[in-house]
């Protein structure tokens, strides 16, 4: 009998540590599933703010786009009106081989493609322009099948666009709404898979409509 009581005390003592231990699993568990909430919570509000580069972009005073010539990848002549018929335009400046372009344009791709699923594909037009020759047309093609880019491809022969929209640096996007005018010069790199950048789109469609 002494030598049960005796052991009593060691079993309470495992009982005990199970129990921590148990509590302490929960707690682990638990400060996981917080932090990972806390996360999806932060990336919903990210994707509820506009990109600083987009909001500093915002010109102040907008201007009229002059009806440049630019170019398919077949080398068919084209105007900027031609091809925007009225309809908000995105204006990407950008060159085959700068990673930072290439990036951007894969995130307006996903943007064009968003639009397209809602219906309102036709709604935004996006023009990735390379100031590059006829004679460069092949490395714009392998750039635009390795990375998988499916928007149409327009190239600036005659630098006619570089030189009017005084392009320094790439990538260099541009918005211009429905009556022609660039109202955002947003210089560099910037995440476009934002649900707030594509709201700002649709508004920009919507203002032009009224």
């Amino acid at each position: 009998m002494l030598e049960l009581q005796r052991r009593e005390p060691g079993r309470k003592r495992l009982r005990i540590s199970k129990w921590l231990t148990c509590a302490v699993a929960a707690l682990l568990v638990l400060s996981c599933y917080a932090h990972a909430a806390e996360q999806v919570l932060q990336h919903r509000r990210v994707q509820e703010i506009l990109p600083r580069v987009f909001v500093e972009g915002k010109v102040s005073r907008g201007f009229k786009v002059s009806n440049k010539f630019l170019a398919d990848l077949d080398g068919t002549e084209l105007t900027l009106r031609d091809i925007a018929q009225d309809r908000v335009c995105v204006i990407v400046f950008w060159a085959p081989w700068n990673l930072d372009s290439v990036m951007l344009l894969q995130g307006i791709q996903r943007v064009s493609e968003n639009l397209a699923a809602k219906d309102l594909g036709g709604a935004v037009v996006f023009l990735p322009i390379s100031d590059v020759g006829i004679d460069d047309v092949p490395t714009v093609l392998r750039a635009r099948d390795s990375y998988g880019l499916t928007l149409p491809m327009y190239i600036d022969v005659k630098h006619e666009l570089f030189d009017y929209f005084d392009v320094t640096a790439i990538p260099l996007t541009l918005i211009v709404n429905r009556k022609g005018e660039v109202i955002y010069r947003i210089v560099g790199y910037m995440q476009w898979e934002n649900t707030a950048v594509e709201n700002e789109l649709l508004s920009i469609v919507n203002q032009a409509q009224e």
